[in-house]
């Protein structure tokens, strides 16, 4: 009797990931790539996927999300973090931003593949902002409050006078509500944030939004992975192949 409610035990956490299996999806932003995102208004000169003439340590390429079950973990990834912390250039004097979400989907200006004008508006459908403390790799992640007289407002980008940046993209700041705690670390290949999204509300699809001070290099895009939920037919399905289970156990036991 105990090795069979064992075998139904067994047979019961291997639907529930079979419900839930994990999902992974790469943003892509290398230099070369035919749908890199370009992004934002530099205050001189022209359009590329790295401003700043040749200083290409700036250079974020992608970011990497995986969803398991309620967790999801986003990795943005490129030389700018070695750069940034072995002060390489002008990299280690601009630092990284936070993670902003818009929970159902991607909302851009401008046209593809890189909209070159695309900048970060409240029309956008950003929802959250995801903060990680490099130094002890804890965090928050709040509702985004695009009220400037906050205490910790929605910081554009910038850059002294001379420099060359990208305006009108934010970077850090606009931390609203708190509504959960991050984990992650922060070291030479880049930076990763994980959180709960249980109660998040996320979609089919999200879009994600990362820059560093100067928003010499943004990435943004789309998950079309997005959440996947089992359909309800699916979830029945397995109900009933569960209650067949249960009674071949029991036919059996007499």
């Amino acid at each position: 009797m105990i090795a069979k409610r064992m075998t139904m035990t067994i047979v019961l956490i291997s639907l529930m990931f079979t419900i839930a299996p994990a999902q992974a999806y790469l943003i892509d932003d290398s230099t070369t790539g035919a749908t890199t995102y370009y992004g934002g208004i530099p205050n001189s000169g022209s359009w590329n996927d790295i401003i700043s003439g040749s200083l290409q340590e700036f250079s974020i390429t992608g970011i990497d999300v995986n969803v398991n079950g309620n967790i999801m973990t986003v990795k943005i990834m490129g030389p700018y973090f070695y750069n940034y912390n072995h002060g390489v250039g002008l990299a280690g004097g601009y630092g990284p931003g936070d993670l902003y979400i818009n929970p159902t989907g991607w909302i851009s200006s401008g046209t593809a593949p890189h909209f070159p004008q695309d900048t970060f508006t409240n029309g956008e459908g950003w929802k959250y902002v995801v903060h990680l403390d490099p130094a002890t790799g804890q965090g928050e992640i709040y509702s985004l409050d695009w009220t400037p007289s906050i205490s910790d407002p929605l910081k554009m980008t910038e850059a002294p006078n001379g420099y060359i940046y990208r305006t009108t993209q934010a970077w850090k700041g606009g931390y609203g509500a708190q509504l959960g705690t991050v984990s992650g670390s922060f070291d030479d290949s880049g930076i990763t944030y994980n959180f709960d999204i249980s109660n998040l509300g996320f979609g089919s699809e999200f879009g994600l939004h990362w820059t560093m001070k100067c928003g010499n290099d943004i990435i943004e895009g789309r998950d079309p992975v997005g959440i996947q939920v089992p359909e309800p037919g699916t979830i029945m399905l397995i109900g009933v192949g569960l209650v067949g289970l249960a009674g071949a156990l029991r036919r059996r036991k007499k």
